[in-house]
Order: C-alpha cells, then structure tokens, then sequence
C-alpha cells in the first residue's frame, strides 16, 4: 500500500443501508460504508464482511450502541465524535496467530487486518479479499480431467491458492508444496482489499523428518485411513465387495468404502514395487501428498472425490491440528508397506 497516498476512510454510518460498499475506489484512497454506530474501544477485534446489515453483527444478532459492527464485547464504548476513522495500515497474518512460516506439507491459512486511527484492529475476512499472489491453482473436474495444472517445483519455494468448486474452495489458505533448492527461502503473499494492496514474507522451513511409528498410529487408529485404503495402504480391491452385490450397467466392478460401494476404489498409497501406488511414484513427494490431502487434489490438480476426507484444519482431537509434520509421518509409514 502506498503510504504516501491518501489514507482508507472508514465511515460508519449511523443508520440507513449498511452493506460494505467502496465509493471512490482506487489504490489512493478508498471510502468503506459500514452500518453501526460509533466507535468501539481500543481494545476490541471485528470481522468485516460484505454482507453486513446496518447495526449487525457477522452472526445475525444486532450490535450495541457505540460497538463498531458485529462487535458485541464492546457495549457502552463512548463514539468517536472526532470524525470518520482511517484505515492507518494492513497486514497479512496467519489466522492461527503464528508467525508467518510454513513448512512443505503445510496449508497455511491467511486473513487481512486493518489497523484504524482509534487503534481497533479490523479482520476483513475473505469477502472482499483477493489473493494475487502466489497464483491460485483452479483444481480440474475429476471427471474431465486434462493435463496438470500444477507449477512445477524448481529452485524457488513452490506454493498456490486453489479454488475447487468440487470440494470447496478454503479461501486464503497458503498450500506449499516444495521448499526450493535455496539457503533461506520465503514466499511473497500479497493480496487487495477493495482497491488497497498488501503482501507479506512467508518463511519457509526446513523439510520435516517423518516418523514411521507416529505414521502408523494415524493411519490406522487416528484417522482410520485403513477402511478406504487398506490395512497396508494397498487400495481397496473389487473382491471386497459382498456376496449379491451388483456391477455396473457397463460391467464395472463396484468397491467398498468403509461399507458404501462406489464405482471407483481408493487408490494404494504404499511404495509396493511397480505398483504405480502413491509412495513408489516419485512424482509424488512428501510435500504434495501432504498439500493433495488436505487442498482435496491430485499431483495433476485433479479433484478428489467422495469418500476422501476433507483433511485441511482437521483437529485431531486434542488441540493439535494437522500439519505437515503428521503427513511426513504418514508419508514414511506408507514407504514401509509393501504388500
């Protein structure tokens, strides 16, 4: 953003229509109509979203006076009476209040933040929020698919967006694929709000060093793998489907997805010699497993399909979210299996 330029100005408007609109829009200066009243207390955090009825917070309810909208923690905070607020700064944070690194195998999810003059900070959410950089990768109709839509990993980090309308698209959530071949490589985000710009510096780590046995307790006890894929990661056979079941119109075999038959098989995930299986093609590194999983794509870009899991931001349970340290667990259990 250009810090000579004209400042954004954030109005908030005491009454009337309070949809987020732009008026006078460019990368000088851009006017932000909010709905609300007032100004709400130095310490207080928001989302802004496009969709933001006048006096309305993001869930529907209706913020107090003198709460800066869809704000309910600030009631009875006295308005600013000094004038329309500015949007004095952005920044691109993680969303996991983590500093700005990711390893390869990561989905790192983004949000922008604005900073006004009263010292509010302001979450802009996704709506509104384009990501330009790095390149956004739009996964292919797994019925229909061409050839890869990936970058191709080389001396430089390699990372993208995806939007997947097949799986549904996560907004803002960095996937990195490869470290690069450099001593201290970064990644540059960057991103408009409106008209205004942003970027930030990703930090990538160090490859992560998986662990076998951890591994093996997430494929077969924390996220039970094994019912789509095999106890072993070989794929799901045909023979495994019931006595009386039916084949296809075009004689196709159906197969069994944790008891549901679907007209295609989990694929084997082992490193099984000249089986074509995920961890015995070298196409498939530890990183992109890891980003395939959890961006629901193959190494082509293609989009997976039902049964598979929806990896990105999964809990485990415990508090711990998956990253890539448990797919390089996953991915060095997988290289044991060969049956």
């Amino acid at each position: 953003m250009n810090r000579g330029a004209a400042l954004l100005v954030l109005a908030i408007a005491g009454s009337g229509a309070g949809l987020l609109a732009a008026s006078g829009c460019s990368s000088d200066g851009t006017v932000l109509l909010l709905g609300g009243a007032g100004a709400a207390d130095a310490t207080a955090t928001t989302d802004v979203t496009a969709s933001l009825d006048a006096g309305a917070a993001p869930d529907g309810t209706t913020a107090p006076t003198g709460a800066a909208p869809g704000d309910g923690a600030s009631e009875g905070a006295p308005a600013d009476d000094a004038g329309p607020l500015t949007v004095t700064s952005m920044a691109i944070l993680s969303a996991y209040g983590t500093p700005l690194q990711a390893a390869a195998g990561d989905a790192l999810p983004l949000l922008v933040q604005l900073t006004l003059s009263n010292g509010v900070t302001v979450n802009a959410g996704q709506t509104g929020v384009v990501w330009v950089a790095p390149a956004t990768v739009v996964a292919q109709d797994p019925y229909d698919a061409g050839a890869s839509v990936l970058p191709e990993t080389g001396a430089q980090p390699t990372a993208f967006f995806v939007q997947n309308a097949w799986r549904g698209s996560k907004p803002g959530t960095l996937f990195v694929v490869d470290r690069g071949t450099g001593s201290s490589p970064e990644i540059t985000v960057a991103a408009t709000y409106l008209d205004a710009g942003v970027s930030a510096t990703v930090t990538i780590l160090p490859d992560r060093v998986g662990d076998a046995a951890a591994g093996g307790q997430l494929f077969q006890r924390a996220l039970l793998c094994y019912g789509c894929h095999g106890p072993t990661a070989g794929g799901s056979p045909a023979e495994t489907l019931p006595d009386g079941a039916v084949a296809l119109a075009d004689g196709g075999p159906l197969f069994l997805l944790w008891g549901q038959a679907y007209p295609y098989p989990a694929p084997g995930l082992n490193a099984a010699p000249d089986s074509g299986h995920l961890a015995a093609d070298r196409a498939w590194t530890e990183g992109m497993f890891a980003v395939g999983a959890q961006a629901d794509i193959d190494n082509h870009g293609v989009a997976l399909r039902s049964p598979m899991p929806q990896w990105a931001g999964a809990n485990l349970g415990n508090g711990h979210t998956l990253d890539a340290q448990d797919f390089a667990d996953l991915y060095a259990w997988l290289l044991t299996q060969t049956q």
